[in-house]
This record gives structure tokens, sequence and C-alpha cells, in this order.
């Protein structure tokens, strides 16, 4: 007998996983360790999906347990001591979390990073080719939409919006989706989401803006996730640690917006784990006041420094003396291709002198004058420590295209706008979870249905060899598109029956097949 199981408290995804890992293994029950979410639970009233009780299973007929969307033990409730009492259960994993210590381990391990394992799901019905009906395609796309937050989640990967735009084709219904995740609060949540804020602390490191946020509840709240991201917009901040102390635990709920703070890496100092964007655990109960100290010096020891000016900074910087002449800045600075010269007063900074002051200066003849007397010494100016984030604010603010970089009176360095871009470029680039290298242009298409259109302004024979076409396409396991000027002039209301058609797959299969019915 084939178990196919999930983690306690089970949401979207992990039924829409298990729902699509019973295709791979049609013998094999679903079966919940636990209870649901109450979203879920409304859900399955009025799409009801077979499953089986753990009391009505034998454990001695178990022969492989298949876990979706979790690997750790404590969250599969009573099967965690079935696995413990049988060693001989094969366990296959399928989970979007990366390992962390304690995990669970199996035979079989599809493991990989990116926003929802109902993602990882679709990926591999899609590669085997693997026929999904609409409402499989929906409880998929339902699983995708609540793990990214509507694809709002920095955990969000271009893989998960390739899944769902193939999920769209196959027929997902956008209407239950949009009915099941929906953005409303009950009054509930809104009571323990204004205690949160007001009872938030904030946390300042390296330049990382990050606030511990605590409240108490004596019944169970469900899943509160969703207010961390709420509190997050609402408080612009880089990163978050919900406290929440309910039914004789407390839960610790981490999300970030910055890789310089890896919310996975701290979740494991209170033995939790998940992404290193998004990531929880649970402790015993204790004062909730211990807890926010050990919060408060974990958040200490994981946050990475930022980078700081010293770290894009140009050096060494061509400099000018103060005694030099206004025709001889304008030489240095056409020979070395600058527009701005910072100035050294007896070897330390005094001020800095642009193109712009050198040609004004120029033009009224004052080719011999000294460059002191044109220098401006308001320029703003920062220290080899100070953060990125300030030397980014500072240049904005004050629409400064050149930043010296001063220590102890001495000009080491400097920033312009190219070194900021650059480093904002190669941060972004870091947290972007593309990891295939080669871009796809591949989009999901939007539009309007013209299924009646081409009814009433295509022949009957045109619509009949359109409606084969893709019934064989559908049959190779590819997607067949109508497109061109018929198209174009469908639209415009006028009539052109030029019909061309592109094929995502093998056009010569294609055709062959098309040539044979």
């Amino acid at each position: 007998m084939d178990i196919i199981t999930c983690h306690i408290n089970a949401d979207f995804d992990c039924l829409s996983s298990m729902i699509g890992v019973k295709k791979l293994y049609p013998s094999a029950a679903l079966v919940f360790p636990g209870a649901q979410e109450k979203r879920l639970r409304d859900f399955l009233d009025i799409y009801p999906v077979e499953t089986l009780r753990i009391k009505d299973i034998d454990p001695e007929e178990i022969e492989r347990l298949i876990i979706v969307d979790t690997k750790r033990p404590d969250r599969i409730g009573p099967l965690r001591d079935l696995l413990a009492q049988n060693r001989h259960i094969k366990v296959y994993i399928y989970d979007h979390h990366p390992f962390a210590e304690g995990d669970i381990r199996g035979s079989l391990e599809v493991v990989d990073d990116v926003g929802a394992t109902s993602t990882i799901i679709t990926e591999i019905l899609k590669d085997r080719k693997m026929p999904v009906d609409p409402m499989e395609a929906t409880m998929l796309c339902l699983g995708i939409y609540e793990e990214t937050g509507s694809m709002r989640f920095p955990s969000t990967t271009d893989r998960d919006l390739k899944a769902v735009a193939y999920l769209l084709r196959r027929g997902a219904n956008l209407n239950i989706i949009s009915e099941f995740i929906k953005a409303e609060i009950s009054r509930a949540e809104l009571d323990l989401l204004s205690e949160l804020v007001s009872s938030a602390k904030s946390l300042v490191i390296g330049g990382i803006r990050i606030s511990i946020c605590k409240a108490e509840r004596e019944e169970y709240m469900g899943d509160v996730a969703h207010l961390a991201h709420r509190i997050i917009d609402m408080e612009d901040i880089d990163a978050l640690v919900l406290l929440l102390s309910m039914e004789g635990k407390i839960v610790l709920i981490g999300r970030s917006r910055v890789p310089e703070f890896n919310v996975a890496e701290f979740m494991k100092g209170f033995g939790g784990g998940g992404h290193p964007v998004a990531a929880s655990a649970t402790l015993k109960e204790e004062p909730l006041e211990l807890v926010e100290e050990r919060i408060a010096e974990r958040i200490n020891a994981v946050v990475r420094p930022v980078k700081v000016a010293s770290d894009i900074m140009t050096k060494p910087v061509i400099t000018i003396g103060s005694r030099s002449t206004i025709k001889e800045s304008e030489s240095k600075m056409t020979r070395y291709g600058v527009n701005v010269l910072p100035v050294l007063k007896d070897q330390s900074y005094a001020g800095v002198i642009s193109r712009e002051n050198i040609e004004k200066a120029l033009f009224h003849g004052f080719h011999k004058s000294k460059v002191i007397e044109f220098m401006s010494t308001d320029a703003l100016v920062v220290g080899p420590d100070d953060p990125i984030r300030k030397v980014e604010a500072m240049m904005i603010e004050q629409n400064q295209r050149f930043m010296p970089v001063v220590k102890d009176g001495a000009i080491i360095g400097a920033i312009t706008r190219t070194d900021l871009l650059r480093s904002l470029y190669e941060d972004f680039l870091k947290r972007s979870r593309i990891k295939n290298k080669e871009e796809s242009h591949e989009r999901p298409s939007l539009g309007r249905n013209i299924s009646s259109m081409m009814r009433e302004r295509f022949p009957d024979y045109i619509n009949d060899i359109l409606k084969v076409a893709g019934e064989t396409a559908t049959e190779q396991g590819y997607s067949a598109f109508l497109v061109g000027g018929s198209v174009r002039d469908l639209l415009m209301g006028n009539t052109n029956l030029d019909i061309d058609l592109v094929i995502e797959g093998d056009g010569i299969q294609f055709a062959r097949g098309l040539a044979a019915r």
C-alpha cells in the first residue's frame, strides 16, 4: 500500500501537491496527518477529494510513504511514529524547502528551491506529457498562488510563473482560484495585526531594518503568516520576526526582503527552517520577553554585513591641488575623461570642482584663477564604512552625482552613479532565483476568447480543420496556436482565410499526424 501525505495544518500547496503526485502513483491513497487550514476545509466541502483516515490504515500494509511539502518529522503528526516503528517503509519526498538538520531523508528526494511544491509537481507532469484536466490544473494553480502570495512573495521564481501559465493553458479556472485565494482579513486577525504592529521593536544592523513583533492569544489562530507580509508592506522594513504565543506554544515566523538576513539560517537556532526569505519555528511555551532577547541575539549573529562604501568605490581617485589653475584642472579632466575632481589642500580633502564650474570660469576668462576660488565645499561625503543604503539615499535626495569617500581627512575613493547602479544591479541578480542562465522568452499570453468570432466568420470546414489540429497537438503533448493575419482580421471584423498555425513542439511530427487524420 502506498500513502501520499503532507504536513499538519495542511494548506492548498499540500492538497494540490498530493493530487498531482497521485497522478504519478495512481494506486496511492491520500492521507492528511492532521487538521487542515480553514480555507482548505471550505474548498473540500465544495470540491471533495477522496482521502483515508490514519486510524483506518494498517501500518503493516504500508510499503511506501510519499511526503509532499515538508521533510520535518514533527510536521507529519502520527505518521512520524509509523516511520519509527516500520523501518522498511520506502520514503519518497517532494518538497520546495531546503534540507535542514534532522529532516526526514528518502530513497527518492525531489527537492528544489522554487516558490511552491505544486510548481515542482506541475513541471514533472508537463515533462512527462501527462494529461491534466481543468480541475486538476485549478488545484495545482491554487497551491502555487497561495504559496507565492499570488506571485508577490520574494520566494517566487520564474518557474512558478511558467507553471501557472502552463496550467492556465490546461484550463485552470481563475474564478475558483480567486474565490479561495482572497486577501480578506477577519476581525480576529485585524485585532492581532494591530497588537503586533503596536508591539514592534526595531533593530538596525548594518543598515538593515528588522522588526520584532509579539502577541499572545489563548486560542489557536491558524495560519497567520500572511500578516507578516502585511506588516512588512505597512512599515516598509527589510525583515520581520513574529513572536506569537498561543495554546501553550510559541510560533516564530520570519520574513526577509534582503539577502543579508537569511531567515532560514536564523530559524535553525530555534529548531526551525524554511527559505532564506520565509521560515518558521515552534517552541515550547516560555516568557515572551526571554524569547525576544534570544531573537535579538540571534539576529545580531545571523545578519551578514551589508555592502559599505569601500566595497563599491572607485580608487584611486584623480585629484587636483587647490593652488592649481582653472586651465590646469580643465586639461586634467579632459586627459582622464572625468567630470568632477576632488580638491586637495595640504593633501587633505577640501572640496570638489565640476566640469560645469570650470567651463563657466573659462567662459568668463578666469583661466589663471586658482581652483580653490571656484570649488564647492558643501558636497556631501561618506566614510568607507557607511552602508550603501545610506550612500544611495544621500546621492538621490541631494541629486549628487559624485560622492567622495573620506577617511581621517584624506580622500580614499569616490562613488559615482555608475558605481551605485552597478551595485544595485549585482544585488538584483543575487536576489533573483533564476537558476537557468539562458533567458527564456516564453511569456504567458493575455487576451480574450474569440472562439465565437471564429465560429461566426470562418466557414465550417476551416473550423473543423482547426479543431482537428488542436486535437492532434493535444494527443502529441503539444500546444497549437492560430496566428498571423487571420487573427488580426478576426479582431477587426474582416474575413481572412489564410490560416497560419504555430506548434509549440515538433512541427514535422505534428504535420504528419495532422495529415494522417
